[in-house]
């Protein structure tokens, strides 16, 4: 079974989470990305675990699986804290307070910003002044990850089995030494599968990254398009200040977008400073039907495992969802190597 070669496309935090999970598993597995993780949208991600926009609310079954992915993700992540708690830039890994503030009843802010009701996340209601005039909030203790140096040590993890500068946008393409493909290509995932193109929106994020004296993070789930975040890395110092949430792809910013997030971040921690006036753009892959993690029919003689369309969640289901696409490969090994054994 784990003589066949498998082949993950895509080397955002998708992508390098499944083929580490495929290696542990004594797979023989290569990853190939056009970039590396630094310029994928993973980079530009907040990354504090949280299940934002991903899965579908009002499918019960998407939920569980989000519910699923999610809390064995975080169980992996508090495994990689470093036992004193502190994080640096080989464990890049801590634990923050994440403060929500809403003015949806409690019952709508729970079903859609998440469920504070797991234990395991350490629940807490805000109190008026931490609230900043919004009619509910609450309180939870979550994983935060400093992505640039989480994304570099999962990239030291794979060692040489990472392969850039490969741009791949069909199944043919792949050398035909892999049976099992895994799609793990974020916003361009339906290219590797056109049926499923009008399935996947880009849920377009503006970040800047700043500074700020604040020791928690802190989400205003209230402005729409416009809401707000602001999520320090303890690491490197700094913080991600977002947000934006259209639906576009347009990958360009200019200063004055990144002034108008800045000055709504800013209304709600004066201690915000930023390094520049320019944001930074990230398409989230918001799949309404929830996230594609699926077998797909043989293609070229070939089985490939979709697993994309993680929204603004990708980070908090990582590796969750690797673990569950891993399942899938070994179908699609045992499925392969009964049908045809001699091109092993």
């Amino acid at each position: 079974m784990t003589e066949s070669k498998i082949a993950v496309i895509g080397a955002g935090v998708s992508g390098l989470t499944t083929a580490i999970v495929l290696a542990e598993r004594g797979y023989d597995v290569e990853v190939f990305a056009e970039k590396s993780a630094a310029h994928s949208t993973s980079a530009v991600a907040a990354a504090i675990w949280f299940p934002y926009h991903i899965g579908d609310p009002e499918n019960p079954q998407s939920v569980a699986d989000v519910d699923r992915w999610a809390l064995t993700t975080l169980q992996r992540l508090e495994a990689l804290i470093p036992p004193d708690g502190v994080p640096d830039e080989r464990n890049p890994v801590s634990k923050i307070e994440f403060r929500i503030v809403s003015n949806a009843t409690r019952n709508e802010a729970q079903r859609v910003y998440a469920d504070p009701k797991w234990e395991c996340l350490q629940p807490r209601d805000l109190d008026a002044a931490e609230r900043l005039g919004r009619e509910f909030g609450y309180s939870i203790q979550v994983p935060l990850i400093d992505t640039p140096y989480y994304l570099a040590y999962l990239e030291k993890r794979l060692g040489n089995r990472l392969h850039l500068g490969q741009r791949i946008d069909q199944i043919s393409s792949i050398d035909p030494r892999f049976s099992v493909i895994v799609n793990c290509t974020g916003i361009k995932g339906p290219k590797l599968s056109p049926k499923y193109a009008p399935e996947l929106d880009p849920g377009r994020g503006v970040v800047l990254i700043g500074h700020t004296s604040q020791r928690y993070a802190l989400l205003d789930a209230d402005g729409g398009e416009q809401f707000l975040y602001i999520v320090p890395r303890l690491v490197s110092g700094t913080c991600v200040i977002g947000g934006s949430d259209t639906r576009d792809d347009n990958e360009e910013t200019d200063e004055t977008e990144g002034r108008e997030i800045f000055n709504r971040c800013a209304a709600a921690d004066p201690s915000l400073t930023k390094e520049s006036s320019m944001g930074i753009v990230g398409l989230r892959p918001v799949r309404k039907k929830g996230v594609r993690l699926e077998l797909d029919s043989d293609h070229d003689g070939r089985a490939v495992v979709h697993n994309y369309g993680h929204g603004g969640g990708g980070f908090t289901v990582s590796w969750g969802c690797a673990e569950e696409a891993a399942d899938l490969v070994t179908q699609a090994a045992e499925r392969y190597s009964r049908a045809s054994p001699a091109r092993r």
